[in-house]
């Protein structure tokens, strides 16, 4: 009605289930975006939205990309500086488990093979997947806002990367992973 109305141009929604979804099948074709949670470590919510709604003719806009800041690489050291999410966060602590830092230092060291890093990989692969026309990162200084900008140019040969992608870590880390139906 609002966009009968003229009030609005479009609408999206956020984390819906499936059940969701299919509860409002009678306007799928209005909703023009879904915001969803997605990183490279933890794709199981996209996969399931993306299969479920793949009669839906709307966008994805994915969040939680960069897992709190831990698929950035900055946590690597282990010395968390005062004000980081991880000196202030439990949950953020929680997920600097040490098998999942050393692996994810090793996928960062093979990426270099391929002229990019982690923060670059997880922004990059996330665009690339189906649907996808944006991501919400959270940026605290003009630097980071720089950082990302630059990589929207930067080509990333996803395809060639994924194999060296960590296997074994998805279920030691949360990384901001919502419950969803």
């Amino acid at each position: 009605k609002l966009i009968e109305k003229g009030l609005i141009r479009s609408y999206g929604i956020s984390n819906f289930s499936t059940n969701h979804l299919h509860q409002y099948h009678e306007i799928k074709n209005k909703i023009t975006t879904h915001q969803l949670f997605y990183n490279f470590l933890k794709r199981d919510i996209y996969e399931k939205i993306t299969k479920a709604s793949s009669s839906f003719d709307h966008k994805f806009i994915l969040y939680g990309v960069l897992g709190r800041g831990i698929l950035t690489s900055k946590y690597f050291n282990k010395n968390y500086k005062k004000n980081t999410r991880a000196s202030i966060s439990n949950n953020v602590r929680a997920d600097l488990k040490e098998k999942a830092i050393d692996e994810l230092i090793t996928f960062d060291t093979k990426l270099k093979e391929f002229n990019t890093n982690l923060l670059e990989y997880s922004i990059a692969e996330a665009l690339s997947r189906k649907g996808v026309v944006s991501c919400v990162i959270g940026i605290r200084k003009i630097n980071q806002l720089k950082e990302i900008i630059s990589i929207i140019n930067k080509k990333i040969p996803i395809r060639n990367i994924k194999q060296y992608e960590p296997k074994n870590i998805s279920n030691l880390v949360n990384l901001g992973e919502p419950k969803i139906n």
